[in-house]
């Protein structure tokens, strides 16, 4: 799947109707078959705004601290683009700069990037699909509801079940029980499809039989 990463200045997401537009134009490359990655300014005026109050509120300030105030443009754009993109039905997630992994110099104002964590970038791309499936509650509620028809451990990887086909994610889950020995619900984990499956259903399954027996001795 080819990338594209995209670029929007502060007048293109200047207010709520720009917004959508630009979420209209990312998703025209997602339905293209794109991977899209998408870069955002602070609304139109916002960085002045900001700038402006930590001029107000002192003359001589931490740097550390005026960039924490400055970047609350940027993260406000990101994640009302994340939300226009969901509500068009693109699997949208937000990201801040401390979120990805890069490491670049340490001149303050005029940094630049020195190298960035390709194999990090691809597991958020994994946590992202991740996220995404399970934002698809129906699918979820039926797989854990399964898991409620009978005893023991069971397992769903990634590959047997549409859930979590995209992320490549497992489910390993354990069912527990009340007093009366009636199912109650499950505990689990989910884990990548190459994990360490020996040492993983041992806890599922030790702590569902610990959480079953809470619940009987407090039935009692």
């Amino acid at each position: 799947m080819p990338r594209l990463i995209m670029k929007f200045g502060g007048t293109s997401v200047g207010d709520i109707e720009r917004i959508r537009n630009v979420a209209a134009h990312v998703q025209r490359e997602v339905d293209a078959g794109h991977q899209v990655a998408v870069v955002v300014s602070a609304m139109s005026g916002e960085t002045n705004r900001l700038v402006g109050l930590t001029r107000d509120v002192a003359r001589l300030h931490d740097a550390r601290e005026y960039d924490v105030v400055v970047s609350a443009g940027e993260q406000v754009s990101v994640g009302l683009l994340a939300m226009a993109l969901q509500d068009l039905g693109v699997a949208a997630r937000s990201w801040l700069g401390w979120q990805i992994a890069m490491k670049t110099s340490d001149v303050h104002g005029a940094a630049r990037i020195k190298t960035v964590d390709v194999a990090a970038m691809e597991d958020l791309e994994r946590v992202r699909h991740l996220f995404a499936d399970l934002d698809r509650q129906k699918e979820l509620v039926s797989l854990l509801s399964e898991a409620e028809t009978g005893n023991g451990v069971k397992i769903f990887i990634g590959a047997q079940t549409p859930l979590f086909s995209l992320s490549g994610s497992s489910l390993i889950i354990g069912p527990y029980q009340d007093d009366s020995r009636s199912l109650v619900g499950v505990v689990g984990v989910i884990a990548p499809t190459r994990t360490d499956y020996a040492r993983l259903i041992p806890m599922v399954d030790h702590t569902a039989k610990l959480v079953s027996d809470i619940l009987s001795r407090h039935g009692s």
